[in-house]
């Protein structure tokens, strides 16, 4: 079932606060290849690249022309010494500009890679995100969107959460399966290397960033995020199926325990569902008794997703404008922000620049005075010179004995060998 309302309204997405930052004098005077290839250059010889100047070159791409090239500045400022200079407002228009260029898969393997990209999608980029995703059947991007906060324990927006947990809700009532890209398998060496290790490891999931597949990356989602939820039915119901998901049997059994709200009859066939699927593992460690203690649970009837999408509804209709005030808030702040930071940059790239002169003036003063006072100290200067010249000698002299004594030392195994035999 695709979701067919109509949660989010054009207005969320502040489409002209976005393109507002085009008519910024920082854009509309800049010239994309030079500025790209002198921040490629200045990378190549340094190592460093700025996080103002990666900011700048990404909110002045209007299309796809230079989209691959913000991607890369974006991976190289991650990848350098100075990546905690990535600003906040480069994630955001960089989500914005792969989505407005239709590069959807890109943009959901960029969020999901952190290490190499460092891009943490905002609550208002996600939640136009995930709207637009639902109600183009997009089911599976919009998952993999709200499970990032799952991932973050981050329950601080309230259309964020509604609209995650309905993507996670669709997924379920959809029976829809997928696996993230999990990271690059080292290359084989061409010759064989053995190493030694003192013990081996079993296989380890730490339950975060080991996750890849679908069920308990939703799982995990909803356990985190449903407490958060008013609807004390709704928020437990879900709870309690994100531990079934993630195969938390512990936590599972403490919350059959301690439930305080009935549950709906819909969430306690699918939390019994894969539980089934669980035991079919040959390595399942289902606890026995799991599925009665769920039989016994106080259960209420009603529709899963009709009820999570009433409610998604709702909490739009509530908040809608407050995140709205905010986001055109933070626009101005970023631009604030790029003004400052790219004054401050500039103040220190001329005291930079101030220091290496002085220096190279001294320098040339230096010169300029042993020349003038050559003569002056010519004895001096001779007299260095002739104890440089018995310093070398003196370092030659050593080192040629200690080369004749190595070879007078030095036995060839094949003769060592012969005269054992001999003896």
């Amino acid at each position: 079932m695709i979701c067919k309302l109509k949660l989010i309204f054009c207005s969320y997405r502040c489409e002209e606060s976005w393109q507002n930052r085009l008519q910024s004098p920082l854009v509309t005077r800049l010239n994309l290849d030079e500025f790209y290839h002198g921040l490629e250059q200045k990378y190549n010889h340094t190592g460093v690249i700025s996080g103002v100047d990666v900011d700048i070159f990404t909110i002045s791409v209007k299309d796809d022309s230079h989209l691959d090239e913000v991607e890369d500045v974006v991976y190289k400022l991650r990848q350098s010494a100075n990546a905690t200079d990535l600003m906040p407002s480069t994630g955001h228009f960089f989500v914005r500009l792969l989505h407005h260029c239709g590069r959807t898969d890109e943009l959901v393997k960029i969020l999901h890679d952190r290490l190499n990209y460092g891009i943490f999608v905002d609550h208002h980029s996600s939640n136009f995100l995930m709207d637009e995703f639902l109600k183009a059947g997009k089911l599976a991007e919009a998952a993999k969107i709200g499970v990032l906060y799952g991932l973050q324990e981050d329950s601080s927006n309230e259309i964020t959460n509604h609209l995650t947990l309905l993507a996670c809700v669709q997924n379920l009532v959809n029976d829809l399966s997928w696996e993230l890209e999990g990271p690059p398998q080292l290359e084989e060496p061409a010759e064989e290397v053995k190493v030694r290790v003192r013990f081996l490891r079993n296989p380890y999931n730490d339950g975060h960033f080991d996750l890849l597949k679908s069920a308990p990356l939703v799982g995990k989602t909803l356990a985190n995020i449903a407490p958060a939820l008013k609807d004390k039915t709704m928020a437990k119901s879900l709870e309690l199926l994100g531990w079934a998901l993630l195969e938390d049997w512990q936590k599972l059994d403490n919350k059959i325990k301690t439930l305080d709200a009935p549950i709906l009859k819909e969430v306690l066939e699918l939390a019994k569902k894969h539980i089934s699927k669980a035991k079919e593992a040959e390595d399942h460690k289902v606890p026995p008794g799991l599925e009665e203690s769920l039989q016994s649970v106080k259960s209420v009837d009603g529709n899963l997703l009709e009820m999570m999408e009433a409610l998604t509804k709702k909490t739009v209709s509530e908040f809608e404008g407050k995140d709205i005030e905010a986001q055109e808030k933070l626009y101005r702040k970023w631009e604030e922000d790029r003004q400052h930071c790219l004054a401050k940059q500039l103040r220190e790239n001329e005291i930079r620049q101030r220091a290496q002169s002085i220096e190279e003036k001294k320098k040339y003063l230096e010169e300029k005075e042993q020349m003038l006072s050559y003569f002056e100290n010519e004895d001096k200067y001779d007299l260095l010179i002739e104890e440089l010249d018995v310093a070398e000698e003196k370092r030659k002299l050593e080192a040629k004995e200690v080369k004749t004594d190595e070879s007078d030392t030095y036995v060839p195994p094949e003769v060592d060998k012969r005269h054992n035999s001999s003896a």
